[in-house]
This record gives C-alpha cells, sequence and structure tokens, in this order.
C-alpha cells in the first residue's frame, strides 16, 4: 500500500508502558507490514508488535499523542515526534477505510431492517406491542400510571375521600380482604349522574378504586369484600395496564416502551370510560375459592347482586360458611359505620 510503502524506512523514539502500572522505558518505533513495532532502546529488543488497523490514538489533538494497541489493551505509547504521529494517523486510515466502509454499510442494512421490525410491531401487529409492553413495565412505573389514572378521574368529578376515622377502618379493611400489596381508594361522585352506575374498578399499580356511593348502599362489610374479591379475580385475568395502553395508542406505547416515560396526556378520558365500562363475567367456582380463602360468607354478596343474576345463586347456594359461620367478622361495626361516612 502507498501508505506504508512511504513510511516503511520511517523510526522514531517514544515512551511504552506495559500497563498503567509499569515504569514507561524509552523504546524505538518502527513500521513494518501493517504493524508497529517497538523496540527496547537499549537492548534493541522487541517488545511488542500492534496492529496499525487496531490502534486507538487515546488523546487526539494534543502532544505528547497517546495511543493504545486496542480497546482493552492495556499497554500505553506516548509520542512527540510529529512525523511519526502524522505517520501513524496515515496509515491507519489506509488501513481502515475500507473496513470502516463495510462497517458502514453492515449498520445501514441492520439499522434499516431494525426500523423495518419496529414499524412492523407498531403498525401492523399493535396488540403485540401493548402486551409486551405491559410485560416488561415495572411495578413502581405501573403504581404512575395508576395515578395518572387516579388523577384524570379526580379532573372528571370523582373526588378522593379522606375522612380520618373513614381511612382508618379503610386500612382495616384492606388488610382482611385485600392482598398486602393493594391499596382501596374510595371516590365520590356526587351529584355527577354519569358515574352512578360505577361499583370497583381496578388500575395499574394494584390500586382498587370503589364507589363510596356503593358502601352506602350496602348493608354489611362482607357485602362490600365481595364486590372486592370479584375485583380482584377480574384483575387476575385481565392486566388492568393493558387497556390503559391500548387508550394511549400506538406511539405513546412504544414511548414507554422505548424510554421508559408515558406523556403526561396519555391517560387523559381513560378514567371516565373505565368507571362507566361494563364489568366482565368472572367464574363462579373461582369467586367462591376466594371467598373460602378469605373467610368470609359470600351470602351478603349475592344478596347484594340481586336475585337475578345466576352468580349470585351459585353464590347462594354454595355459601362455604352456610353451615357454619366464619371465625371471625371481616371489621367491627364501629368501622363500619366510619367507612360508610369516608367522605363526610
Amino acid at each position: 500500500m502507498t501508505a506504508i510503502t512511504k513510511y516503511e524506512r520511517l523510526e522514531g523514539s517514544g515512551l511504552w508502558s506495559g500497563s498503567i502500572q509499569d515504569q514507561r522505558r524509552d523504546v524505538t518505533v518502527k513500521f513494518g507490514d501493517a504493524t508497529l513495532i517497538i523496540l527496547d532502546s537499549r537492548a534493541d529488543k522487541v517488545l511488542s508488535h500492534w496492529s496499525l488497523p487496531a490502534i486507538i490514538h487515546l488523546n487526539p489533538g494534543e502532544m505528547p499523542g497517546l495511543y493504545s494497541p486496542g480497546d482493552d489493551a492495556s499497554e500505553v505509547l506516548e509520542l512527540e515526534d510529529e512525523t511519526l504521529i502524522e505517520a501513524i494517523s496515515t496509515i491507519h486510515a489506509a488501513l481502515t477505510t475500507p473496513q470502516s466502509w463495510q462497517t458502514r454499510a453492515r449498520r445501514l442494512v441492520l439499522g434499516g431492517s431494525l426500523a423495518l421490525l419496529v414499524l412492523a410491531v407498531v403498525f401492523l401487529l399493535p396488540g403485540q406491542l401493548y402486551q409486551h409492553t405491559a410485560s416488561v413495565v415495572p411495578s413502581a412505573k405501573r403504581a404512575q400510571i395508576g395515578q395518572m389514572v387516579l388523577d384524570d378521574l379526580g379532573r372528571a368529578g370523582l373526588t378522593q375521600c379522606r375522612n380520618p376515622q373513614g381511612a382508618a377502618a379503610l386500612t382495616q379493611l384492606q388488610a382482611r380482604v385485600l392482598p398486602a400489596a393493594q391499596r382501596m381508594v374510595v371516590v365520590s361522585g356526587a351529584g355527577t349522574e354519569r358515574f352512578a352506575a360505577f361499583q370497583t374498578a381496578h388500575l395499574p399499580g394494584r390500586i382498587v378504586v370503589v364507589n363510596a356511593a356503593l358502601i352506602q348502599q350496602l348493608d354489611s362489610p362482607a357485602a362490600l369484600a365481595g364486590f372486592l374479591l370479584a375485583e380482584g379475580l377480574r384483575t387476575a385475568q385481565h392486566d388492568p395496564l393493558l387497556p390503559v395502553l391500548r387508550h394511549a395508542g400506538v406511539r405513546a406505547t412504544f414511548r414507554l416502551l422505548t424510554t421508559g416515560d408515558l406523556p403526561a396526556d396519555a391517560a387523559a378520558g381513560y378514567g371516565p370510560a373505565l368507571v362507566q365500562r361494563p364489568k366482565t363475567a368472572i367464574d363462579a367456582d373461582a369467586l367462591l375459592l376466594r371467598f373460602e380463602q378469605a373467610e368470609i360468607s359470600s351470602q351478603d354478596y349475592a344478596s347484594a347482586l340481586g336475585g337475578g343474576p345466576e352468580l349470585a345463586r351459585v353464590l347462594t347456594e354454595r355459601d362455604p360458611f352456610a353451615q357454619t359461620p366464619a371465625s371471625r367478622p371481616v371489621m367491627t361495626d364501629g368501622a363500619w359505620v366510619s367507612l360508610q361516612g369516608i367522605c363526610d
């Protein structure tokens, strides 16, 4: 190669060390066949051979020039000879240009393939995008998204109830009925007709939302516990994050997947749509098992559902505590009264 031929007899002096800890020694630097030969200046002994295409200039534009034989190498060569520095730069460029072109070509091909894959996922397979994103969102981010939906409910007119005595009773109910990681939020939509039929909903981040009107209408905490157990069963069957992502859309979901953040307005309008959505059917056997595990009678919940639904009939006939009452109450009478007044 012309560049190597031009400098094949060039040699000069420098300082070399085998590692950062080693003492630097005077060396002579010569050019070989696509290699840089480093010799001990005193003993004329070869210390190292460096591949010219692999050499890395550690401090471009600074003097003295510092060089390394590769990314993970510990050797360092220090040069002050400008002719040597120019020669290394020229030969390195000549030897790496074809490789660089190939590398750029490979990157273009890979980049184009990746772009096509992303477009296919985003525009042709949005369902898979939502599913995959929901599967990798961490718990903390789910809780943040759940709070976004809560805030959206607040803007729509469903305000969170925080009466101190009621909140204490709510904590008692949570500990009795819900898994430890879940939290219950009571909201009131007094004067808002469109939320009159809303009972319970589950948000990302293991947040259970309950309409205060439901609590005030029920005759017992066992009935309310039934609504909570049923909501928990629905959540086990349907990830509450998925409908949020579908509402947010492909672009927002892709941003969440790639950056970890959902746009601030992604949940706008989702809260009201969620609480007005019809409830999905649940399996009676699975719900009865939950009543049994929680040590709560299913009779009160069945009565609250009314005599029409088939589910109510099954829960009445197969109440796990029909013959032997549950060993402990859901909550005390005083706590139940406080909970019913949580919005006062």
